[in-house]
């Protein structure tokens, strides 16, 4: 259940959300990737930049594009299935 989001870390507050969100993905279940990196386009050549900028972008395992709000529901819904399932496993 891998789930991409796209974020800009010269973004402070885009910068805190994502710090806050990767220490909670135990599980590993969002793939974190930081459009400011250099080596962004090379790795994503097909994604513009100019419109992850504009708007938080997320991909689903079947390659949907989602943007905007579907992006946080989606980060913080599998956050929110990490903790249901690690409070059933102890």
């Amino acid at each position: 259940m891998a789930f991409t989001l796209f974020y800009d870390g010269l973004c402070p507050l885009c910068e805190k959300e994502m710090t806050h969100l990767i220490k909670r993905d135990k599980d590993k279940n969002i793939i974190f990737e930081d459009i400011s990196l250099p080596d962004f386009p090379q790795r994503y050549p097909k994604l513009c930049l100019q419109e992850l900028n504009a708007r938080i972008h997320g991909q689903l395992d079947d390659g949907t594009m989602i943007t905007g709000l579907d992006v946080t529901h989606k980060a913080w819904m599998l956050y929110l299935i990490n903790i249901i399932t690690h409070r059933r496993t102890t």
